[in-house]
């Protein structure tokens, strides 16, 4: 019932509780409207990624895979019509990406933030841009996340929150963790 301030700050998230991967975290919440999403990135060469379009794994980026149908079978190995796959270019000219229409995706909020020992990304999905149902406490969604660490010479590194080194959870959802929504 908080809404979150897309200010790319870390206040409105103090009582929020947070995951790891690797040195960095992350942490999600909802409201009846929209998903939010913060990512605390350390990174020694922060928000370097020159990529245009969909290229923007080959830079700083962050990528998130989800379903937006709750009764998806977790184990599919191939992406069904419900399923995305988003990413945000996290350099000095960010945009966010949908590679399902190969299109550039205007009506995310989101802030970009360089903090001392890397930066911070802050986003709302508004729910009416994926889902055609409103997510309901309880519900589990399909979701996986990964962090592209790179400079402007390309990603020299990929973290997966779920699937581990796996390659390839771009494709497979069997691949994906879970989101419960409380």
């Amino acid at each position: 019932n908080n809404p979150i301030s897309i200010d790319g700050k870390i206040e409105d998230w103090k009582e929020k509780s947070f995951s790891n991967l690797g040195d960095h975290k992350f942490s999600t919440t909802y409201t009846e409207d929209s998903i939010y999403f913060l990512f605390d990135i350390i990174d020694d060469t922060p928000m370097q990624n020159s990529k245009e379009r969909g290229d923007l794994w080959e830079g700083d980026a962050i990528e998130i895979a989800f379903s937006t149908n709750p009764e998806a079978d977790p184990k599919r190995q191939f992406l069904w019509l419900s399923d995305q796959h988003i990413g945000i270019n996290c350099g000095p000219q960010p945009y966010i990406w949908n590679w399902k229409t190969d299109t550039k995706i205007e009506v995310i909020n989101y802030k970009i933030n360089i903090k001392e020992d890397g930066y911070l990304v802050e986003m709302a999905i508004p729910l009416n841009a994926f889902f055609e149902v409103s997510p309901q406490t309880g519900v589990e969604l399909d979701i996986e996340f990964a962090i592209d660490l790179g400079t402007n010479k390309g990603r020299q590194q990929q973290l997966h929150w779920n699937s581990g080194v796996a390659d390839g959870f771009h494709k497979s959802p069997s691949k994906w963790g879970g989101l419960i929504l409380k």
